[in-house]
């Protein structure tokens, strides 16, 4: 600085804004609680469009002029990877609306006091104006092949194949209904089970550590129900979507590794894996013609 020069001013401390002094008095809420409310509230709107869309017939109008397809898919909390297959664009010549019923049974569905609601659930998601034209996607059976049905046979002293055969046919007079109105149908085959013990098992609350089953026998319970719904579905005319192939491993004869999710407590397959699979298995299920519809496949 040359002689003389007057002496530069000392740099003023920064002075954060109002909104940011008064969140670190606690004056106010994190404002990341703000922006996580507003991502919840936007995915709530998006779901609330979505739904008042897809309860209509506006999409099945849509698709012969945009080449698509509309698919129903109604099922547990498994169906909620279809959300991730369209998340990845997997599925781009296909609309696909998701009913989830959480905890929902094939046993259930013939229980209209059944906690999951399941029954009344699925069929709101088909009331009209949604067309009987549109191909419905079932997706039923993990928890009566890995629970359920151990718990009923247990508790009531009855065998298992006298609660498999209760279940095969609460699932089977659902999809009958189904087809009788006129329906495109088709189901995908119960995945294969994941949890090696269940009673150490803390996922569910517990819910299922009455369970003493072991891995092997279950996976063989959830094979046998996959192979009696694939003998049904090819006597009613019903699609079948059997994912066993890609998802088991020949040489143990239980789930692929690849599969299994990385979250131990998360008893879900890896939803990443498994909506590849359906991705790549979707476009090939071979559906039923609906009603005045000679057309399947497209």
């Amino acid at each position: 600085m040359p002689p003389g020069s007057p002496a530069e001013p000392e740099p003023e401390e920064w002075t954060p804004p109002p909104l940011v002094t008064r969140w670190r008095q606690g004056d106010v809420a994190d404002p990341r609680r703000y922006l996580r409310f507003t991502q919840r509230t936007l995915r709530r709107w998006d779901a609330h469009v979505r739904n008042r869309v897809f309860r209509s017939d506006l999409p099945d109008r849509l698709a012969p002029v945009f080449g698509r397809q509309v698919i129903s898919v109604l099922g547990d909390s498994h169906a909620r990877v279809f959300a991730e297959v369209g998340r990845r664009r997997a599925l781009p010549r296909t609309w696909i609306d998701v009913t989830v019923a959480s905890g929902a049974t094939s046993i259930g569905l013939g229980n209209p006091d059944s906690k999951s609601d399941a029954s009344r659930r699925f069929r709101s998601a088909l009331k009209a104006p949604v067309p009987v034209t549109r191909r419905t996607l079932v997706w039923l059976g993990e928890i009566d092949c890995g629970s359920l049905i151990w718990v009923l046979a247990e508790n009531r002293s009855t065998p298992i194949s006298v609660q498999l055969e209760r279940s095969l046919q609460s699932y089977q007079a659902f999809l009958t209904a189904l087809v009788r109105e006129g329906r495109p149908v088709a189901l995908v085959s119960v995945v294969p089970p994941t949890i090696a013990d269940y009673t150490q098992w803390d996922g569910l609350e517990g819910a299922r550590n009455q369970v003493t089953a072991t891995l092997e026998e279950r996976t063989e319970l959830t094979r046998t129900y996959n192979l009696r719904m694939r003998e049904w579905a090819d006597r009613e005319g019903c699609g079948y979507l059997d994912l066993d192939p890609w998802l088991l491993d020949p040489s143990t004869g239980l789930l692929a590794e690849q599969y299994r999710n990385r979250v131990g407590w998360d008893h879900h397959l890896d939803s990443a894996g498994l909506s590849a699979v359906l991705a790549a298995r979707l476009p090939a299920l071979d559906w039923p013609a609906a009603a005045g519809d000679e057309s399947s496949s497209p």
